[in-house]
């Protein structure tokens, strides 16, 4: 019962409220990367890349303006690592919109954006910032 008091404390701190400040940044990237690779790759691909380039614009924004750690390459693959969750929920929720039930894919990529989010946050504050809850 106490562990999940922690859970649940973490998500009434200010880094949490960062973290999905840093998520809509984040889900705007993706968006719009993902949106103009579509007009060349089909909607999956193009989540793919979208996604990839954003992470990585990601990880720099949660060391600077959240977890305050300073960038590295061990850092960069454990948040990596931290996203495949998300990723896969996203990835998902985009080839079952935009191939399966037809939802334009600018409409896909945002609705994919919104799930996932307080695992991600949890998994990135433990294992790849180091972080107690």
């Amino acid at each position: 019962m106490e562990k999940l008091k922690k859970i649940i404390r973490a998500f009434f701190d200010i880094n949490f409220l960062k973290f999905i400040i840093t998520g809509g940044i984040n889900t705007l990237n993706t968006t719009i990367i993902s949106y103009f690779l579509s007009f060349i790759f089909p909607p999956t691909i193009s989540f793919v890349a979208g996604y990839l380039v954003s992470l990585i614009i990601a990880y720099f924004i949660n060391c600077a303006f959240i977890f305050y750690e300073k960038e590295s390459l061990s850092g960069l693959l454990k948040f990596g690592i931290s996203y495949i969750p998300n990723f896969i929920i996203q990835t998902t929720i985009v080839y079952v919109l935009s191939n399966k039930l037809n939802v334009r894919e600018i409409y896909s990529y945002l609705l994919a954006a919104v799930f996932g989010i307080p695992l991600t946050f949890l998994i990135v504050k433990v294992f790849a910032f180091r972080r107690n809850l």
